[in-house]
């Protein structure tokens, strides 16, 4: 057998790892020189970050508070279409009531377990699906979720924030005039949540960015700066003092101003009917923003450097291992006098490796080494089966190299092995492994590999004979002593009944004396 030499695979392989580790640093400088020109360019592009991070947190802070609004809108108009039907059948307070309960559980249950609940002012009095009695004082006509519905009839109103009679907590009522433009429908919007994600969205006090939410009228609803809450963001000392309300006309306005010596760049996002949410960045902070980032990228390039150090390192050290997998793979390959991948599925058969001289006579093997793609797998082990294979294992041989079942042998195995004598009175070993399967399982490369095992299959066939001819010999041996033993029993036995046969007539001559 032929004995491969990978001196030059070896240092073709050390080669390619010193042009490999040569453009990791190439590339590594180029992206530093990318970092270093990023900051400078950043210096010009500052503003635009200013706007897309403002505009992305008037979004984000907004995105909340319209979720829960458009929830409520939406449930307190689907019940104001559902009860125009119940007013103009003129039902009963009691009937009226009852749908507000029935509203308010397919609300609880299909889509906001914590909702409140709907109430309405419906006859000349005050109805809630929670049964709610208001005080003796209380006033419905005076409160200003029905003047603010009267005022807009067929149209769902916000209300500014107030404390509630009932909880004491503060809420949003979202209320709708029916069209006899005297029945009024509301429901509640809780602020804790919203409130709560304001105040921890700028907590840091050392920043002066800001958020908040103003209604129509400029109420300051909720906002980062939880003194500014309840005052009017307009009025003179309010925040957005120096911003003319009637600018407020589009779904999204930015602008800029100055307050307190420091500069802002404030972004306004609409919610609804005149609502918006406002985000102020304070162009100070964003100096600062950038000058961490400064420090930032140089941490990154100190980063990047250790960075790659460490997965050239580790690409070396894995290089290394690999090449010791591949000895290793040789010095098993190397057992294997031919191996060859066989392609089931397009019925083509390629030299893997080949050290066996039997094989080089052979016209279709001659071709193999040519790379001609035409030789097929089928007829390649069939003439090979002919050809090499001893007459006395010919039927065996023929059975096992049949490609066309091999899937079904193989079906829950990846190797099948057989031993077999060849034409020049050589004992080999083929094993068939499994190269890749289809999704569904079935084969569609496998490899065919033959090693010689003349020697040690000669000695285990001696070994076999010279057990079998010992095991003969004890099996006569032990069928001779059996048989002594029985002549010797049958010999007893004899004498035995001589002897009486004989005491018998003597015993009688005797008594007669």
């Amino acid at each position: 057998m032929k004995k491969t030499n990978n001196k030059g695979l070896f240092s073709l392989m050390k080669t390619i790892k010193v042009r490999y580790i040569v453009l990791v640093i190439m590339a590594l400088l180029i992206f530093c020189g990318a970092i270093v020109m990023n900051y400078f360019m950043m210096k010009g592009t500052i503003r635009e970050q200013v706007a897309s991070t403002g505009k992305l947190n008037s979004y984000t802070a907004s995105e909340k508070f319209v979720d829960a609004l458009n929830m409520g809108e939406r449930c307190t108009s689907l019940t104001t279409f559902a009860m125009e039907s119940y007013a103009a059948m003129d039902v009963s307070i009691e009937d009226m009531k009852a749908y507000l309960k029935i509203a308010t559980v397919s609300v609880q249950t299909e889509i906001d377990p914590s909702f409140d609940g709907f109430y309405a002012y419906y006859k000349d009095q005050l109805i809630s699906s929670d049964d709610w009695v208001p005080p003796a004082d209380f006033m419905p006509t005076s409160r200003t979720w029905y003047k603010r519905a009267i005022e807009n009839p067929g149209k769902t109103v916000l209300v500014e924030p107030y404390v509630d009679a009932d909880t004491g907590k503060k809420i949003i009522t979202i209320a709708r005039c029916l069209s006899d433009g005297k029945t009024i429908v509301a429901s509640d919007l809780f602020l804790d949540d919203i409130k709560k994600f304001y105040h921890e969205m700028y907590n840091d006090e050392s920043s002066a960015n800001r958020s908040l939410i103003i209604s129509d009228t400029g109420y300051i609803v909720t906002s980062s700066e939880q003194e500014w809450e309840n005052t009017n963001a307009f009025d003179e000392g309010g925040f957005l003092r120096n911003i003319k309300k009637e600018y407020l006309d589009s779904d999204t306005y930015e602008c800029e101003f100055d307050r307190h010596g420091l500069s802002y760049d404030v972004y306004f996002q609409r919610l609804y009917d005149g609502w918006y949410s406002v985000t102020a960045i304070c162009l100070m902070d964003t100096m600062s923003m950038q000058n961490y980032m400064n420090i930032i990228e140089i941490l990154s390039i100190l980063a990047v450097l250790i960075v790659i150090t460490v997965l050239i390192s580790h690409i070396v050290k894995r290089n290394e291992e690999a090449d010791s997998l591949n000895m290793r793979l040789q010095s098993t390959a190397d057992i294997y006098g031919a191996v060859f991948s066989v392609d089931l599925v397009n019925d083509t058969i390629e030299f893997v490796k080949k050290s066996v001289t039997t094989f080089d006579s052979h016209v279709m093997v001659q071709d193999l080494m040519k790379n001609d793609k035409s030789v097929s797998a089928r007829a390649f082990f069939a003439d090979a089966t002919e050809n090499f294979t001893d007459t006395t294992y010919l039927l065996q041989m023929r059975e096992f190299m049949d490609l066309n079942t091999l899937n079904e042998r193989m079906i829950n195995e990846n190797t099948l092995t057989v031993e077999y004598l060849g034409a020049n009175n050589v004992y080999c070993r083929g094993r068939f492994i499994v190269e890749q399967r289809l999704p569904d399982g079935k084969i569609s490369k496998v490899l065919w590999a033959v090693e010689e095992i003349d020697k040690e299959k000669r000695k285990f066939l001696k070994l076999e004979n010279d057990r079998r001819k010992a095991e003969e010999q004890r099996i006569i041996a032990e069928s001779e002593r059996i048989h002594a033993e029985q002549a010797n029993e049958a010999k007893t036995a004899f004498l035995s009944n001589m002897s009486h046969e004989i005491r018998t007539p003597i015993n009688a001559v005797l008594g007669m004396n």
